[in-house]
């Protein structure tokens, strides 16, 4: 079976999760110039501001990265052109049926990882073509399955299923994590909020500072119309005390849609605040490229150790 960094052609089986509005194209130049696979996140982008988000990443680095497209967003398909005719080799999908965007992009040329948050999922993916799965466990920030597995029970029944790559997503923020993903078979990690609290993510200070801030118990679920969703519990949170469940389920997919500005604003603590349940183990801000090094170099020696 090829190996992820060979699939990404990358130094690192480390790729950057799907960060909105964070994902500043400093963090996936960093993170790709660093050996991991930086991602551009299109949901709040047009075709041609894809384009230049592209052009303005191929002036920080010339190493590979990629982008997601979410199957929901309805200018995906326009999107694929782009990505085509620009260069991009490999993608990752997410927020609906692979069946939406993999063959139109492997008629591209362009190799797909589909996010997946149960092995179902995931056989259906593997049917639908794709190259990989992301599987992602319930400890991830942001957007949930209602059924969500955690990251250590998801990954071997994944592996189990399916004869593809696997990457590894949902709480993991150190090498510990990193290896623990291989060892449940895992070809591959994912990381989102770990490179939330980077010097390049594009987050307030006031995000990052609430991040940094969290314990280890200070992130919940909360409903949403198009599903659960994982969050700091901030004023914002306390503020949806007492709501009917249909009034919450509606205040809080409101704050989702307006994520990509309030996440730019010093008003964390009264605003959405998306983010894994690994905050409160991350004490630092450190470079992107600092991190993937780090995580690593460091997971692979601790797999090196235990073999």
């Amino acid at each position: 079976m090829e190996k992820v960094s060979e699939l990404l052609g990358t130094r690192y089986p480390i790729i950057m999760g799907a960060l909105g509005a964070l994902a500043s194209p400093e963090l996936v130049a960093a993170v790709s110039e660093a050996g991991g696979f930086g991602l551009i996140a299109t949901i709040s982008l047009d075709a041609e501001g894809l384009r230049e988000t592209i052009h303005m990443i191929r002036d920080m680095t010339d190493k590979p990265f990629g982008a997601n497209l979410m199957a929901l967003n309805p200018n995906s398909p326009q999107m694929v052109e782009v990505l085509a005719k620009e260069g991009i080799e490999v993608v990752t999908t997410s927020a609906g049926s692979p069946k939406i965007l993999s063959s139109l992009l492997q008629q591209m040329g362009i190799k797909v990882l589909h996010v997946v948050p149960s092995p179902s999922l995931a056989m259906k993916a593997k049917d639908a073509g794709v190259n990989g799965v992301v599987a992602e466990g319930g400890e991830s920030g942001g957007m949930q399955s209602a059924n969500a597995l955690s990251t250590f029970c998801l990954i071997p029944q994944v592996v189990d299923k399916v004869a593809i790559l696997v990457v590894a997503a949902g709480g993991i923020f150190d090498a510990r994590g990193y290896a623990a993903a291989f060892m449940l078979g895992a070809k591959g990690v994912q990381l989102g909020t770990r490179l939330i609290l980077t010097e390049e993510a594009a987050a307030s200070r006031e995000y990052k500072l609430a991040l940094l801030e969290a314990g280890p118990e200070d992130t919940c679920v909360l409903p949403m119309q198009v599903g659960p969703l994982r969050a700091l519990s901030n004023a914002f949170v306390q503020g949806l005390e007492g709501l009917g469940e249909d009034e919450k389920r509606q205040t809080v997919t409101e704050a989702w849609a307006r994520f990509n500005q309030t996440v730019l604003q010093d008003n964390a603590m009264n605003s959405l605040v998306m983010t894994g349940s690994c905050a409160g183990a991350i004490n630092e801000i450190l470079p992107a490229g600092e991190v993937i090094r780090m995580i690593g170099e460091e997971g692979e020696n601790l797999l090196k150790s235990n073999s």
